[in-house]
């Protein structure tokens, strides 16, 4: 929905700042509009020249159905990912990095230890986007 011609002509005010801009569109996008109380309401309007109209279930379907090869991505799963291949490559990385690992620990050395089922997950990961 974030390609759709209302997401991309959106009327901005001036002086609206990125993260609001991209918090709005999520909301816009995501079905969250309009919000439920109306502080959240006041707070969207206040982003927009003029107010999208959000879309309906049928505006939603029929984009939907449109588009072709595209993947569902996640960012949580990408840091996620990147923290495996990084374990599990022998790529440098930061043991107080802020992404929590699962692996299990050494208890002799305090390091982390590759998982398979992980390794086979990131290769697998890398092969689709390939």
């Amino acid at each position: 929905m974030r390609f759709h011609e209302r997401s991309l002509n959106i009327k901005w005010k001036k002086g609206v700042k990125r993260p609001e801009k991209s918090n709005a569109i999520d909301m816009l996008c995501s079905g969250q509009v309009p919000p439920r109380s109306q502080f959240e309401v006041e707070d969207y309007e206040r982003n927009f020249e003029e107010v999208p109209q959000p879309f309906t279930p049928e505006e939603r379907e029929s984009w939907l159905s449109k588009l072709e090869g595209v993947v569902v991505s996640s960012d949580a799963f990408v840091s996620c990912a990147l923290e495996v291949l990084m374990i599990n490559t022998d790529l440098p990385h930061s043991s107080h990095s802020s992404t929590t690992s699962t692996a299990p620990r050494d208890q002799a050395s305090s390091t982390l230890q590759p998982r398979p089922a992980a390794r086979t997950m990131v290769q697998s990961s890398i092969l689709a986007t390939s």
